[in-house]
């Protein structure tokens, strides 16, 4: 599937190709192609299945997802500055809000992805690696991915997010 997908975009004009697990890069690279974006692993649900990058982060008032969360977005980190240094060009990691915990308000949410955001940022900022908060669409409009029960579904809630993190 990934050769297939390298051709396809290559084949349309393409120089990125993002999204893809850190396993993937080396082919990437050597098919001429970029890596713009990273999506971290953020680990395991206790069913054993894994979380989508979107669904866990650093919303949730449990620290133990917390430090799971905190730990998937660090080891990306760590990956993407190897690539960096290796191949001179910058990596971005997206890191989301997360989903929806019951008993979490809105802004409760948001008090904890500054609190929660700021030691993550910290050591992002020590690999040179930049972090993005991605918004997503709640909305269910028709013809667009939806993501039901996102913190993160409004450019001001996010950009206050940042705005504070970047403020401490």
């Amino acid at each position: 599937a990934l050769a297939k997908g390298l051709t396809v975009s290559k084949a349309a004009g393409c120089t990125y190709y993002d999204l893809s697990p850190v396993k993937d890069w080396p082919a990437i690279y050597a098919a001429g192609m970029k890596v713009g974006c990273a999506l971290p692993d953020v680990g395991k649900k206790a069913d054993g299945s894994p979380y989508a990058p979107f669904e866990l982060g650093p919303s949730h008032n449990d620290p133990r997802l917390i430090e799971q969360w905190a730990q998937g977005v660090q080891k990306t980190v760590d990956d993407v500055a190897e690539y960096q240094e290796k191949y001179g060009e910058d990596i971005m990691v997206l890191v989301f809000t997360g989903q929806k915990v019951e008993g979490v308000s809105r802004e409760q949410a948001q008090k904890n992805c500054v609190k929660n955001l700021l030691p993550v940022v910290r050591y992002a900022n020590s690999k040179n690696v930049n972090l993005t908060l991605e918004m997503l669409n709640t909305a269910g409009n028709p013809g667009w991915r939806s993501h039901p029960g996102y913190y993160g579904d409004s450019t001001n809630y996010c950009a206050q997010i940042v705005l504070e993190v970047n403020g401490h």
